[in-house]
C-alpha cells in the first residue's frame, strides 16, 4: 500500500490527518512507549483530569515503589515535550493531554 492510500486510510478511519499525528508518535517513540505506557496513555484519555495513582490502580496495576515512579518520570518526559500537562491541587499532581495533541487523545480513544 502506498504512504498516500495508508495516510487517506487513517484519515477515513479515524478521522484525523495523519500529519497531525506525525509530532506526538515520534515523541512517543522518543521515550519508549511501551504497550503498558500506551494502556496507561489510553486510561488517561478515557479519565481526563486524573492522579497516577488512580490511573494505576484502576488499570489493576502495582501503585507502590517502581510502577508508580517510573510512569511519574515518563509522564514528566511527556510533559516537557508538551503532549502532558500537570495541574498541582494541594498536594497531588491532576495529568491530562495537552490541548495541542487533542488529536493524539482521540486517536487512542479510537
Amino acid at each position: 500500500m502506498s504512504v498516500l492510500a495508508y495516510s487517506e486510510l487513517l484519515k477515513r478511519i479515524v478521522g484525523i490527518d495523519e500529519k497531525k499525528l506525525e509530532k506526538p508518535f515520534i515523541i512517543l517513540s522518543k521515550h519508549n512507549t511501551t504497550k503498558n505506557r500506551l494502556n496507561i496513555l489510553k486510561e488517561l484519555a478515557q479519565n481526563e483530569k486524573i492522579t497516577v495513582g488512580k490511573l494505576l490502580r484502576n488499570l489493576h496495576q502495582n501503585i507502590g515503589g517502581g510502577s508508580y515512579l517510573t510512569i511519574k518520570k515518563y509522564f514528566l518526559e511527556l510533559e516537557k515535550e508538551g503532549l502532558l500537562k500537570k495541574e498541582k491541587i494541594k498536594n497531588k499532581e491532576i495529568w491530562s493531554f495537552s490541548e495541542e495533541y487533542k488529536d493524539l487523545k482521540e486517536f487512542i480513544l479510537k
